[in-house]
C-alpha cells in the first residue's frame, strides 16, 4: 500500500503539469536551489572551526531553521499548493490504520521537488572544510532526519487543519496564525540578519551569540544544524545528544501526524452543529453595511461576494492579512522625511497586488449561478476590482497617516494620498487583466496555477517600474514642480492605465467567457 500511494502522488503530481519540460523543470530547479544553499551551509560549517557558539554557527542554525518554518507556513498560506493526497477524506477507503497512511504519505512526498531541496541543503556538511571522514558519513543521515521532520510537521499541519477548517471556529484560528506566523516570520528575516552582524562585530555580542546558539540547538531544524556543528569540532558527545534532539523532534511531529489522521478516522472534526445553530439565529444580510446604498444589481451581488470572502473565506481573508501587515515593513524604510510619497506608493502597490491577484479565483459555483441569470462578467469584474481598489487605497491612507504622526512628516500627507491612490490604480491595472485572462480555482491544486505565475511576475516588474518612476518624480522634481502636481499627475495616469487594463479585460471576458467558466468548475 506504500507504493500505491507513492504512485499515486507521483501521478497527482504529473496531471498538474502537463508539460514534461515544465515538470523535469521544477525538479531541476528544486536540485539547483537545494545545492546552492548546501554551499552556504558548507561554508557556515567551515567557519565554526572552534565550535558550534558564534556567528557561524548560529547561521548554520538559522538556515536549516529557515527551512523548516518555510515547510510550517505553506499549509496555513497556500494550502491548495500541496498535492491533497494527505487530506483525509481522500484515504477514507484505503483499509489502512493511522500509522500505515502515515508511512505511505511521507514516502510520496519524500519523492519530491521540495523534499529534495531540503535534503541537498542539510547535505551541505559533507563538503565542509575540516569535517572528519565520519562526520561527512553521518552528514546525509542527519540530512536525512531533518527533511523527514519538515515532511511531518508540515503533513501534520495540513492534516490538523484539513478538519478544522470545516468550522468556523477553527477558519478564523487558521486564518489569525498564518497571519501571525507570515508577519513574524518576514520580521524575523529582516531583524535577525542585521542583529547577528552587529553581534559579530561587537565583542559585547560574543556571550548572546553563544546563548543564542545553545537556545537554537534544541530547537527542530537547529537540532540537526547542531549535529553537523559537532561532528566538526569531533565532538561526539554533543553531535550524539542533539541528534538525539532531532529524532525526538521527529517523533513528535510524527506521532502528532498519526493522531490527527487518527481523529479523522474516528470523524472528529471541527465543524458543524454549533455554527448551524448559531448561523440559524442569525438573520440573512447579505449586502455588507458599506454596500447598502447601492441599489440591487450584479454589481453589488458581486461586491457583496468579494467583500465576504475577505472576512469569511480563509485564504482570501489570510492574503488580506497579510498584505495589510508585510505591506507595513515593506513600506517603512521607504517612508524617512521628504519620502512619505513613495512609501505610501509603496505601500498601496504591495496590499494591491495580494488583494487584486486572483479577483475570480475564490467563486467556485458562486460564479457560475450569477452568469445562469444572466449577469454579465464585465459588470462582476468592475465590481470586484473596485472593492479590492478602494480597499487598498483605505488602507494606505491609514499607513501613511500613522507614518506621518510618528515621524513628524504631516505637511508631505495631501501628497502623499494622492500618490498612494495612484499607485493602487497603477496596481490594480495589472492585476485586473490578469484576474480577467488568467483565473484559476483558487481551492485546490491545479496546472492552471503554474500558466498564472508568468502574469504574476510580471505584474510584479510593473509595480516596481511604477514605483520607480514614482520615486524618480517624487525626489527629483520637487525643485520645480510642487508635490501636489505631480500626485495629481499620478492619479491621472493610474486611472487611464487602470481604465484602459479594465476595458480590455471586461472585453476578453465578454468575448470569452470560459476564461473563468471553464477555469473555475461548479462544485458539488
Amino acid at each position: 500500500m506504500v507504493a500505491v500511494l507513492v504512485r499515486l502522488r507521483r501521478t497527482i503530481r504529473r496531471s498538474f503539469v502537463k508539460d514534461p519540460a515544465l515538470y523535469w523543470g521544477y525538479w531541476t530547479l528544486a536540485a539547483i536551489v537545494g545545492v546552492a544553499m548546501a554551499a552556504a551551509l558548507a561554508a557556515l560549517v567551515s567557519a565554526a572551526s572552534s565550535g558550534p557558539q558564534g556567528a557561524a554557527g548560529v547561521g548554520a542554525e538559522s538556515l536549516l531553521a529557515f527551512i523548516l518554518v518555510v515547510w510550517v507556513l505553506v499549509p496555513l498560506t497556500v494550502p491548495s499548493l500541496q498535492d491533497q493526497l494527505v487530506e483525509p477524506d481522500r484515504l477514507a477507503l484505503f483499509p489502512l490504520s493511522a500509522p500505515q497512511r502515515m508511512v505511505g504519505l511521507a514516502a510520496g512526498v519524500m519523492a519530491s521537488p521540495t523534499a529534495l531541496l531540503s535534503f541537498l541543503a542539510a547535505s551541505g556538511p559533507i563538503a565542509a572544510w575540516g569535517m572528519p571522514w565520519w562526520g561527512r558519513l553521518a552528514s546525509p543521515l542527519v540530512a536525512f532526519v531533518f527533511a523527514a521532520t519538515c515532511i511531518a510537521v508540515s503533513r501534520a499541519l495540513q492534516t490538523f487543519f484539513a478538519g478544522t477548517l470545516g468550522g468556523r471556529r477553527g477558519r478564523d484560528v487558521s486564518v489569525l496564525l498564518a497571519a501571525v506566523l507570515t508577519v513574524g516570520f518576514y520580521v524575523a528575516m529582516q531583524v535577525v540578519p542585521a542583529m547577528l552582524a552587529d553581534a559579530a562585530m561587537s565583542q559585547r555580542g560574543a556571550p548572546a551569540l553563544d546563548v543564542l546558539s545553545d537556545a537554537t540547538g534544541w530547537l527542530p531544524g537547529g537540532a540537526s544544524a547542531r549535529v553537523m556543528l559537532d561532528l566538526r569540532v569531533d565532538d561526539a558527545t554533543g553531535a550524539s545528544l542533539h541528534m538525539l534532539v532531532a529524532l525526538a523532534w521527529l517523533a513528535l511531529f510524527a506521532g502528532i501526524w498519526v493522531w490527527a489522521l487518527s481523529r479523522h478516522s474516528r470523524g472528529t472534526t471541527a465543524g458543524g452543529r454549533a455554527e448551524a445553530r448559531s448561523r440559524a439565529r442569525v438573520g440573512l444580510s447579505l449586502p455588507p453595511l458599506a454596500l447598502r446604498w447601492m441599489r440591487p444589481s450584479p454589481e453589488m451581488a458581486a461586491a457583496s461576494q468579494h467583500l465576504r470572502y475577505m472576512r469569511r473565506h480563509p485564504r482570501v481573508a489570510q492574503q488580506v492579512l497579510i498584505g495589510i501587515g508585510v505591506g507595513v515593513f515593506v513600506a517603512n524604510p521607504l517612508c524617512s522625511p521628504g519620502w512619505l510619497g513613495v512609501g505610501a506608493m509603496a505601500y498601496a502597490s504591495y496590499a494591491m497586488v495580494l488583494l487584486g491577484g486572483g479577483l475570480f479565483n475564490f467563486d467556485g459555483p458562486g460564479i457560475g449561478f450569477l452568469n445562469v441569470v444572466g449577469a454579465d462578467l464585465r459588470a462582476l469584474l468592475r465590481a470586484k476590482s473596485a472593492v479590492v481598489l478602494w480597499l487598498a487605497v483605505l488602507v494606505a491612507v491609514v499607513f501613511l497617516g500613522v507614518e506621518a504622526v510618528v515621524r513628524g512628516t504631516v505637511h508631505e500627507v495631501p501628497a502623499a494620498i494622492l500618490y498612494a491612490v495612484g499607485g493602487a490604480m497603477w496596481t490594480s491595472a495589472g492585476a485586473t487583466l490578469t484576474a480577467a485572462r488568467f483565473a484559476f480555482d483558487g481551492e485546490k491544486a491545479s496546472s492552471q496555477r503554474f500558466v498564472a505565475v508568468g502574469p504574476a511576475f510580471a505584474t510584479l516588474g510593473w509595480v516596481i517600474a511604477g514605483t520607480i518612476v514614482a520615486a524618480l518624480l517624487y525626489g527629483l522634481v520637487d525643485a520645480w514642480i510642487p508635490r501636489e502636481v505631480t500626485g495629481v499627475l499620478m492619479v491621472a495616469v493610474g486611472a487611464l492605465v487602470y481604465r484602459v487594463s479594465l476595458r480590455a479585460g471586461a472585453r476578453a471576458l465578454h468575448r470569452d467567457p470560459g476564461l473563468v467558466l471553464d477555469r473555475i468548475p461548479a462544485r458539488a
